[in-house]
């Protein structure tokens, strides 16, 4: 398990990430989901979206009314170690610097000063 939103739970399974909805009495219904064939740095799950970390990417995906996974965007980003996403907010972390960014819901980053942890 990623993580869940409401009444979706986001899981992976190797490179398959896809989600289980629960209809909030007795029924747990599947959710396709979708390969990510570049390697995966982390997942994390915000305000109603899965949002995956690649190599080169970061792409946010939301379950519809099909049950189906849909991409929302996909961002190319520098090679990162992490990150997190809270809302609009994005940082994305490499060795000792910090990057944080605003996230426009389209997956448009808006950069602010990088900052060194000096660690």
């Amino acid at each position: 398990m990623i993580g869940s939103t409401g009444n979706i739970i986001f899981t992976q399974h190797g490179d398959l990430f896809d989600a289980i909805h629960y209809d909030g009495a007795t029924s747990f219904v599947p959710i396709a989901g979708k390969t990510i064939s570049s390697s995966v740095t982390t997942a994390r799950v915000d305000c109603g979206r899965l949002y995956v970390l690649t190599d080169d990417a970061l792409s946010a995906f939301m379950a519809d009314d099909s049950l189906v996974l849909t991409q929302v965007f996909m961002t190319h980003v520098d090679k990162a170690d992490g990150f997190v996403v809270s809302g609009h907010r994005l940082i994305l972390w490499v060795d000792n610097q910090v990057m944080p960014f605003t996230l426009e819901s389209d997956g448009h980053m808006i950069a602010s000063p990088i900052i060194s942890t000096g660690i």
